[in-house]
């Protein structure tokens, strides 16, 4: 792929000789340092807003305006779970080659933090700590309500359904309740945008991924609210894909809800007894039995075993039986169907993503949950340094 990438600018350069000497290609392949091509990568110049994105064989080409040659800029490479490299090169007409080999970065201390901080911070420079759960954690087991994808996730987190009613809130504890009378809730954070728990109604396979910020370290950033810990969500937009690619995405999961545990239900009835306290059998007669009472079995009270051994609740009710815990609970059907597209460019980025979600719950008779999510989020880069961001 590269040879032909390198073969077209020479065809480029004899057939079209002013277009060549008019601008500069600058091309090269990324790799990591075992030789394997990394795909997707991205290589750009970040001053002049453009670059490209590695393909199958590692190999990216661009080309850089001729009011730039004789120019030194930064070309940047960067890869997700890789330290980027920068490197400043002098831009010049015709064809420059510039590979690229990549350090992994097994420690993700590259990483940016934005919770708290003025802008994305890498992990290394912050001086607390703070929990990520990534849209690949996320996504291998998405819930309909998307505080409870990340119970098991996050050391120290405890994510309890309030109750069974389909698309009812969560309680969520870091490390431990703090108050006896308050609320034990963590702040919530959608895109900067302060939330109630009850409010994160988003989509989970909306979510970019979500910093958890515990203990005295969240109130030192946001004040008294976050005294219980900050929960800090980021969606999803079109700049987290490779550049100059559509992304399109379909899911569709089906479930069924059910009660766990089923009752037993009663099938006898209590042994009789008459106004005056005597034990009467089957038959409506009385039951001669002299040694009832003298045993301590008085009216009212409750007997292992009558005079005739039988249980003290052994009377098998006659006719039909209805198990009225079957009528009460029936399996209810739970499906989810997500939709999304992203677009990554060099100016512009979008992601618009549709969710229909039914949980029709587990109690005969009932609607349960539907919700309908409808998300955009929009990037545009005006100028090198101003940036429009709409969600």
């Amino acid at each position: 792929m590269k040879t032909f990438s390198l073969t077209a600018a020479l065809l480029c350069a004899l057939l079209f000789p002013g277009l060549v000497s008019a601008q500069s290609v600058i091309s090269g392949q990324v790799t990591d340092d075992t030789g394997e091509p990394l795909i997707g990568a991205n290589v750009l110049i970040q001053s002049l807003v453009i670059g490209a994105s590695t393909d199958i064989d590692g190999n990216y080409t661009f080309q850089v305006p001729a009011a730039n040659v004789g120019q030194s800029l930064e070309l940047t490479a960067g890869y997700i779970g890789f330290t980027d490299q920068v490197r400043t090169i002098t831009i010049s007409e015709g064809i420059m080659t510039e590979d690229f080999v990549l350090a992994p970065d097994p420690l993700q201390l590259d990483e940016f933090v934005v919770t708290g901080v003025a802008e994305a911070t890498p992990r290394k420079k912050l001086a607390f700590t703070v929990s990520q759960v990534d849209s690949e954690a996320i996504t291998l087991a998405p819930a309909s309500n998307p505080v409870a994808s990340i119970q098991g996730k996050v050391a120290g987190v405890a994510v309890q359904a309030r109750s069974g009613t389909p698309g009812d809130g969560v309680s969520v504890r870091l490390r431990g309740a703090t108050s006896i009378t308050g609320s034990n809730q963590p702040l919530f954070i959608v895109d900067g945008v302060v939330l109630g728990a009850n409010q994160v109604d988003i989509d989970a396979l909306d979510i970019e991924n979500v910093e958890i910020v515990k203990g005295a370290a969240a109130s030192s950033l946001y004040g008294s609210r976050a005294q219980n810990g900050v929960f800090n969500i980021t969606t999803r937009r079109g700049g987290s894909i490779p550049l100059n690619q559509t992304r399109v995405t379909v899911r569709n999961e089906y479930g069924v809800s059910g009660v766990v545990k089923s009752f037993q239900a009663n099938t006898s009835h209590d042994l009789r007894v008459d106004g005056s306290g005597n034990f009467l059998d089957n038959t409506g007669a009385k039951n001669e039995c002299t040694t009832c009472l003298s045993n301590g079995y008085g009216p009212g009270t409750l007997q292992d075993t009558n005079p005739h051994g039988a249980a003290f609740y052994d009377n098998p009710y006659q006719g039909t039986l209805y198990n009225a815990f079957d009528q009460f609970f029936n399996p209810g059907n739970t499906w989810t169907n997500y939709v999304g597209v992203s677009q990554n460019s060099a100016k512009t980025n979008f992601l618009a993503s549709f969710t229909n979600v039914v949980e029709q719950g587990a109690i005969q008779g009932l609607t349960g949950l539907q919700r309908r999510n409808v998300r955009v989020n929009l990037d545009h880069r005006i100028r090198p340094n101003l940036t429009l961001s709409t969600s």
